[in-house]
């Protein structure tokens, strides 16, 4: 399908930009999202655009020039620009739904706690992953790491002897 304005490109359902010459164009990336650099008809220099906003241009009916419209990434991917994950959305339609993905007390797994079996909840978003570290409450990892410096100081002081 052609890009709105950009005719001389054609854009897939899976994201992908193919200019004139059959080259599929490699994104750039500003912002964790995909960009591309393109001519439109009769400008002198290019433009970098979003590949998600082309996207929704092309087959969501989105005009480029209206910015009150925000181009939501469904699973949070923001280089996914496949048409099934991208819907139109307001500004604050996107900030609540960001909201809600991201709150923890709603996206939260139980687990106990490796040492003392206290019932303690581990995010499934952000930087707190389940499994791993994550499996000790706060007290209990303060103790764990308190041990694993003092491994490592005896491990330094046994390889200078």
């Amino acid at each position: 399908m052609r890009i709105p304005g950009y005719e001389r490109y054609e854009i897939f359902e899976s994201g992908r930009i193919k200019g004139l010459r059959g080259r599929f164009l490699k994104p750039g990336n500003y912002g964790g999202y995909d960009t591309v650099g393109r001519y439109k008809e009769g400008e002198e220099y290019p433009t970098t655009l979003y590949v998600h906003r082309l996207m929704a241009a092309s087959f969501l009916g989105l005009d480029l020039s209206d910015s009150s419209i925000q181009v939501d990434h469904i699973d949070m991917v923001k280089t996914n620009n496949a048409v099934r994950n991208l819907r139109l959305c307001t500004q604050a339609e996107n900030l609540r739904l960001r909201e809600k993905a991201l709150n923890p007390q709603d996206n939260d797994e139980v687990k106990q706690c490796r040492m003392c079996n206290l019932t303690i909840a581990v995010s499934l978003f952000g930087r707190r992953k389940p499994g791993g570290l994550t499996s000790y409450c706060k007290p209990c990892m303060a103790d764990y790491k308190r041990n694993q410096r003092k491994k490592q100081k005896c491990q330094i002081k046994s390889a200078w002897l």
